[in-house]
């Protein structure tokens, strides 16, 4: 049993590893799909803007920069965009003086200085040369002592006949602000993702636990029962096999000086042939396949003679007996609700002594049948409560054995009082004993699992 018991914990926990690990690998894959659809659409938001500026200024300026006196006229109608003019060779020709602040240090304070050392810091700069001539755009990056300035560019060509020299015209608009932007939109989303996935792993956690129990709590009932169910069907055989050999080894006997073997075989043959029967009824309830014969039937007809034979009985042992049972008809399956009533009925006798009392109510309430059967017997501890509808649970093994129990009458009668769509509930009878108490819909319809 603990052998097995292991082997179906290493399965669940292998099971709840992999689950586990697959649901934590699909929040991962949301947030980083997410991430990066965050980062395109973030990008594209940032710098569609600067780039149609670009494209709008490059479009009004191919064919309309012009030269007066020796200046160079640009229609720029956005003051962040820069503009540098090359000649054909590549030479620079003109430039934006707002440039010499982002390649010359403290040019605010130095604007005197001389045109050689202007040009040395321009010819120094990769902002200010021609190096692209692709019409797409471009970003540059320009150091300047401790920052790091930041361009979206622009090159093209220029056909111009009031500035025939120019023939090259680099665009740029420093971005620094929108990467700032842009960074701490994504260290937000970096921090958040962060808790996110934290929290998904939470979630992997519960869920995949949540998933697995009914899983483990299932293997752990289907071991349990096929222990169980080895364990009864052991000792029958046992017995049977026991009475045969010593059948066997009384080669001279009768069969009237071996009389007592058979009959105790053939009680245990037929022990075996009702705990058989019992287990397939409950394979059958929990596969669905139990058929429930509906019928509008008189359930004072019904049990009447079900009620008799057991009223006989408890006579019989000195057992008091009494029932109330109201004329009335409502939708069931008679066979088995005559099964039902067999089960607690029987119950009822095993578990009570003589001169105790056991009783039986079924009455129409509103729109549900109640049936009650109770009795002043030995009663049922709090623990047993929890567990009485489990299959091969015994409070008293010993006692049950003795009584011919096997523990499945109770799940059976569950499951039939499930099959009707009803609830059954067991209770103290004050000062002792037990009730059990169902309730069934009086219109009931098989419900397709």
């Amino acid at each position: 049993m603990k052998k097995n018991n292991k082997i179906d914990n290493k399965v669940i926990r292998r099971q709840y590893i992999k689950l586990l690990v697959s649901n934590m690998i699909a929040f991962v894959l949301v947030y980083v799909i997410l991430g990066l659809s965050l980062v395109a659409i973030v990008n594209r938001f940032f710098y569609s803007d600067l780039e149609n500026e670009l494209f709008i200024c490059k479009n009004e300026n191919e064919h309309t920069i012009s030269k007066i006196q020796g200046e160079y006229r640009v229609n720029v109608d956005n003051a962040r965009i820069k503009v540098v003019l090359f000649d054909a060779d590549g030479q620079r020709l003109a430039y934006s003086k707002d440039l010499l602040n982002y390649i010359i240090p403290d040019y605010g304070f130095n604007s005197n200085l001389a045109p050689e050392v202007i040009l040395t810091y321009l010819d120094n700069s990769d902002l200010c040369k021609l190096l692209d001539l692709s019409n797409d755009v471009k970003h540059e990056k320009v150091k300047l002592e401790n920052t790091v300035y930041n361009f979206v560019s622009l090159t093209f060509e220029i056909s111009s006949k009031t500035a025939p020299d120019v023939k090259y015209c680099k665009l740029m608009i420093m971005n620094n602000g929108e990467i700032s932007i842009q960074n701490n939109i994504i260290k937000i989303f970096l921090i958040i993702s962060a808790a996110l996935i934290v929290l998904g792993m939470i979630a992997s956690i519960i869920l995949s636990k949540r998933t697995i129990k009914p899983i483990a709590v299932n293997m752990e009932k289907q071991t349990q029962f096929v222990s169980d169910a080895s364990h009864e069907l052991r000792t029958p055989l046992s017995i049977v096999q026991s009475k045969l050999e010593n059948i066997l080894t009384k080669t001279d006997s009768t069969v009237f000086d071996v009389s007592e073997d058979i009959a105790i075989s053939l009680k245990e043959v037929s022990r075996l042939n009702k705990l058989t029967n019992d287990l397939l009824a409950l394979t059958r309830a929990d596969n669905g396949a139990s058929v429930v014969n509906f019928g509008n039937y008189n359930i004072l007809e019904t049990l009447n003679d079900t009620i008799t034979i057991f009223k006989e009985m408890a006579n019989i042992e000195g057992k008091k007996f009494e029932f109330q049972i109201e004329d009335f008809n409502f939708s069931f399956d008679k066979e088995k609700i005559i099964q039902l009533m067999i089960i607690l009925l029987d119950n009822a006798l095993k578990y009570t002594k003589e001169k105790d009392l056991i009783s039986v109510l079924i009455i129409k309430e509103g729109i549900d049948c109640i049936i009650k059967v109770s009795d002043t017997g030995i009663g049922i501890s709090s623990e047993a409560k929890k567990r009485i509808f489990e299959r091969f649970y015994r409070e008293d093994k010993a006692r049950s054995r003795a009584t011919g129990g096997n523990g499945l009458g109770l799940a059976i009668g569950k499951s039939i009082v499930h099959l009707h769509n009803g609830k059954i509930m067991v209770n103290d009878n004050k000062p002792k004993g037990t009730i059990f108490e169902i309730v069934i819909p009086i219109k009931n319809k098989i419900i397709k699992k």
